[in-house]
């Protein structure tokens, strides 16, 4: 594959120093976006999603979460479309052509035998290249103008049009207050995840509100020519103790009940799946030496327990005893 550097590690280099100038200018994401932005991990969006989801549940409210996964994400940017952002936003003339160039379709050349038999060159009218770190940052301007505009159409019309409200009240009786309606979208990378919450209102007006918040995704979507795989879509209605509405939202197990224990058992029974096959290895004849295993421990079998443990402590007895059987495993 042909570039305009002299290298590939020299082309690594320019990508990063231009992803590296992208992420200093905050206007051009979404505020509550995460992923390839400094000091915003997954963690740190499921933590804000589950202490916010915590907080209005505390006050009253009803709290839905919604999961959506993005159909191959860096394969649909609109190449005019993130170039017209970029201009809009006043990114440096040399940046804007530089991402052109990167943006624009490769040549290559096909060979076999140890001889170069041809040359071709791709069509690519969208998409960013994969494995370059200034893709993801290219993707995530590009979501955060749907996103942008799906705030905005929120901000402007925040609960759906309803029946009406009047009731015949009995004498003395205050009238219920209307009700409003808040979304926080957080995503992350290529999964975005509305929190709803509604103040004063019913079942029905709250289950309104969050198909409106799902339409309006998918609409504002198409424009850009993006679409959400169905079949991944999740949702998490939060406040009742005995909750049984759960889903797997980056990589954390989210309950209806805010319990963590639901993720630290299936992170458990993970490790101790891949614990299992360490002891089969270190007890064959000939097997694995005890440096060796703790190397292999350390890397492929601690990352999996620990993975989420933030969220919350470990409050279930076997579960703590468990996990901290792994701690001090080696």
């Amino acid at each position: 594959m042909e570039t305009n550097c002299p290298s590939q590690h020299s082309r690594e280099t320019l990508d990063k120093l231009i992803a590296k100038e992208l992420q200093a200018k905050t206007h051009l994401f979404h505020n509550l976006q995460y992923g390839p932005l400094v000091g915003r991990s997954a963690i740190d969006a499921m933590m804000l999603t589950l202490s916010t989801a915590e907080r209005e549940i505390a006050r009253g409210n009803r709290v839905t979460l919604l999961g959506k996964d993005i159909v191959s994400a860096f394969n649909n940017i609109r190449s005019e479309t993130l170039l017209e952002i970029l201009v809009a936003n006043n990114v440096r003339e040399e940046t804007i052509e530089y991402i052109r160039r990167f943006l624009a379709p490769r040549s290559f050349n096909i060979g076999w035998d140890m001889k170069i038999r041809g040359r071709g060159r791709g069509h690519m009218h969208q998409g960013a290249p994969q494995g370059s770190p200034l893709s993801p940052v290219l993707w995530l301007i590009y979501i955060a103008n749907t996103l942008k505009r799906v705030t905005i159409s929120l901000a402007l019309a925040p609960f759906p049009t309803m029946q009406s409200r009047s009731v015949s009240l009995p004498r003395r009786t205050a009238p219920r207050p209307p009700p409003s309606a808040t979304t926080d979208i957080y995503s992350y990378v290529d999964d975005i995840n509305p929190l709803n919450i509604t103040t004063d209102s019913t079942h029905q007006e709250h289950e309104r509100m969050v198909q409106k918040v799902n339409q309006l995704l998918i609409q504002e979507a198409g424009k850009d020519g993006l679409e959400f795989e169905a079949q991944n879509d999740s949702r998490v209605d939060f406040g009742h103790v005995h909750s049984k509405s759960k889903a797997k939202t980056l990589g954390i197990i989210v309950t209806g009940n805010l319990s963590p224990r639901e993720h630290i058992r299936e992170r458990t029974r993970k490790a101790s799946q891949r614990a299992q096959v360490l002891y089969r290895l270190g007890n064959s004849n000939g097997g694995m030496s005890p440096a060796a295993m703790r190397t292999l421990y350390t890397s492929a079998i601690r990352p999996i327990f620990t993975d989420g443990s933030e969220i919350d402590d470990c409050q279930d007895p076997k579960v703590y005893n468990t996990f901290y059987f792994f701690i001090f495993l080696f």
